[in-house]
């Protein structure tokens, strides 16, 4: 796992994004945070596009090593949230919390039963270049929420050069 979150916060790094927390094997990043910009949205799908082209390169190896390859799945969404420290005076922590943050959640664990390794909202896509293909998943329901959101991929990767 070393390998492989060093890779991943190495391309969440380049494209301005600040890690958050590892969840597990998981790693939570966030793009804005503290200080947001204009580039967030399109920083947050480029890192995540990268980090699905980087860990193919790293499977491909560690298959050629006969190790198990390692999968993942991205969920990305857009919004507000409420960043600070969190905690009391024995552990703080500066993390990010809020509907967004929920949402983002709920879209990584959408990555399973859509078989996508990135799904991302309605909310993002809408503030991404239109260079990048974009391809729409149809609507997922969300828990906490009362109506589907529309989701999206991103269509053939491998075409796509930023």
């Amino acid at each position: 796992m070393k390998e492989y979150h060093s890779i991943m916060i190495d391309i969440i790094f380049k494209h301005h994004g600040m890690l958050d927390k590892f969840i597990g094997d998981g790693i939570m990043a966030t793009f804005g945070t503290p200080t947001p910009s204009g580039d967030d949205a399109i920083n947050s799908l480029q890192a995540a596009m990268e980090m699905s082209l980087a860990l193919k390169n790293l499977n491909e190896r560690r298959s050629a090593d006969g190790q198990k390859e390692i999968r993942i799945g991205i969920g990305i969404h857009y919004g507000p949230v409420i960043a600070g420290n969190i905690g009391n005076e024995n552990r703080l922590e500066y993390t990010v919390i809020g509907d967004t943050v929920n949402i983002a959640s709920r879209l990584e664990n959408a990555t399973k039963e859509l078989r996508r390794e990135i799904v991302f909202s309605e909310e993002l896509k809408a503030r991404v270049e239109k260079g990048i293909p974009v391809a729409p998943l149809g609507t997922i329901k969300i828990r906490g929420r009362e109506r589907p959101i529309s989701v999206y991929t991103v269509h053939d990767m491998g075409r796509y050069h930023h």
